[in-house]
């Protein structure tokens, strides 16, 4: 994992972007509080966006980016998301 880029601006700009979505998450996740059922919801975003983020990252990585399935593939994990934080299906 150490060796994943060697390049450490793209490792810092990986971060910061994931912080960014995740306080952009946690913000809409705490503005809607009534509609989340996990029990923890802030330890249940921690556990699962680095879940999605590595997902995503691999697909980027390893499959390309084939816009059509890209959108899928989002989709998909959104949902996954929103059911591990005990939200109702979303329609997209």
């Amino acid at each position: 994992l150490d060796h994943a880029s060697e390049d450490a601006r793209f490792r810092e700009a990986w971060v910061e972007l994931g912080d960014f979505i995740m306080d952009r998450v946690a913000t809409l996740v705490s503005a809607r509080a009534f509609e989340v059922q996990h029990p923890d919801p802030e330890r249940g975003l921690r556990l699962c966006m680095p879940m999605a983020f590595g997902s995503l990252a691999h697909q980027i990585q390893f499959h390309g980016i084939d816009r059509p399935e890209m959108v899928e593939f989002t989709e998909g994990l959104i949902q996954m998301v929103l059911r591990f934080m005990g939200i109702a299906d979303v329609p997209m």
